[in-house]
């Protein structure tokens, strides 16, 4: 069971719903309540068992322990059962934070930006989390994120370490241990083949929304020309080479790139030759070599 976030089910958009004043206030309330109530991950180091199994170790030994002690050693154990989770948003915007079930939705973290995503790396308890991102104060999801809907309707991400294995370095420990012997089985050559539809270039993706507003497709006023009025682009569209559709055999191609905390967008115009006249060239390219041909 995953708990809720402030987030109502009328306010979900593509990307999730957005919640202000009030309502946030209550809600926050209502799944704060709840989340004491439900866990979004299991604590296998503070389950009865392994108390048990401490105490039981203590008396076989002849050692006395103390509840001081047992607290310290299961907390040892549980700090050692945290997986590390990388966090990653994609969709844009200025200001991206995260929270989740491991924070029992109490607070909003900070997201780094790197490029044109923003990151976050928390160590989890193995289990189920939910989480959900705040930008520019909107509650939004990924969708290319696994998802989940909670009992009020809501759309979260979720993330799922129950059986999360290290593998990575026993595999290198089973390399060291290897005398360096190589099976020539392992290695070989694969031509894929021409045929197949697999092999075959797919159609390209479409147009991320963000990059659709950009200053060329901004409509033209009697102030344009004023410095103080042009839009400041977002920093999503720089350095994207725009081409507009061709009319009259006149291509159109922009680009808006930034020098300090200047923007310069460079527009070219590029003229097509004309069909006719290519055709009539090539025609008369052909008569030429048939004649040389005789």
């Amino acid at each position: 069971m995953y708990d809720t976030n402030p987030t109502s089910s009328s306010n979900n958009s593509q990307y999730g719903g957005t919640g202000t004043g009030t309502q946030d206030q209550q809600q926050q309330q209502q799944y704060s309540q709840e989340s004491d109530a439900a866990s979004s991950a299991p604590r296998p180091a503070q389950s009865p068992a392994h108390r048990e199994q401490i105490e039981n170790a203590s008396r076989m030994s002849g050692t006395n322990i103390s509840e001081e002690e047992v607290d310290e050693l299961l907390a040892e154990l549980e700090r050692d059962d945290k997986i590390p989770m990388v966090f990653r948003w994609d969709g844009g915007g200025r200001n991206v934070y995260i929270t989740g079930t491991f924070n029992r939705w109490t607070e909003k973290i900070p997201m780094r930006r790197s490029g044109n995503d923003f990151l976050y790396i928390r160590e989890l308890k193995r289990g189920k989390h939910a989480y959900k991102f705040i930008v520019d104060d909107e509650w939004r999801f990924a969708p290319e994120q696994p998802t989940v809907a909670d009992p009020y309707g809501n759309i979260n991400n979720f993330v799922d370490l129950s059986d999360f294995k290290e593998t990575y370095g026993a595999d290198m420990k089973s390399l060291h241990n290897k005398d360096h012997i190589t099976d020539d089985s392992l290695y070989g050559n694969f031509h894929p083949d021409p045929e197949d539809p697999q092999w075959y270039a797919k159609e390209p993706p479409p147009l991320p929304p963000h990059l659709r507003h950009i200053i060329l497709n901004t409509p033209q006023t009697d102030d344009c020309l004023v410095a103080k009025s042009m839009q400041v682009p977002e920093h999503v569209t720089l350095n994207h080479l725009y081409c507009s559709a061709i009319k009259e055999n006149l291509m159109v191609l922009g680009v808006t790139q930034r020098y300090k905390e200047k923007f310069v967008t460079t527009v070219f115009y590029s003229p097509l030759p004309d069909a006719k006249i290519v055709g009539r060239a090539a025609a008369a390219a052909e008569k030429l070599r048939a004649r040389g041909a005789t």
